[in-house]
């Protein structure tokens, strides 16, 4: 199965060694973000460093981890801009567009606990407890 991730499961892997960064290390299925995840990712970077009480070293190493020996693909914007229309009409927050135009493409679920994310019917939205990493 393949699965869009939005940033704040990335935000958490990287804030704290748990059942969320294991997700990302282990899962079986195929992980897909937008590109501009890793923007959010850098714009954030202090306030993960400050949360996870971890050295700017640290975050780099974690970082490169999770993006190294994870199964995480990294689409450009422009690889499912066709879908953005129709993510505009569904998602119920505008900046989780890309979310939703990149798991329209791909037919597939998106993992996210941010529970407005399910405030729609289209895509599959499966919470971080949901998905099987085995």
């Amino acid at each position: 199965m393949d699965i869009v991730v939005d940033a704040n499961i990335l935000f958490s892997a990287l804030i704290k060694d748990d059942h969320i960064r294991g997700l990302l290390l282990f899962i079986k299925h195929k992980i897909y973000v937008p590109e501009f995840i890793l923007d959010e990712i850098n714009k954030y970077k202090e306030e993960i460093i400050k949360r996870g009480n971890i050295s700017e070293e640290e975050f780099k190493e974690v970082f490169n981890e999770i993006l190294e020996n994870s199964k995480i693909n990294i689409v450009p914007k422009e690889d499912f801009e066709s879908y953005i229309g129709k993510a505009r009409e569904i998602s119920p927050d505008l900046k989780d567009i890309h979310y939703f135009a990149l798991a329209l493409k791909l037919n597939c679920p998106i993992c996210s606990d941010d529970k407005d994310f399910k405030r729609q019917d289209k895509v599959k939205i499966l919470k971080t407890s949901e998905v099987d990493i085995y």
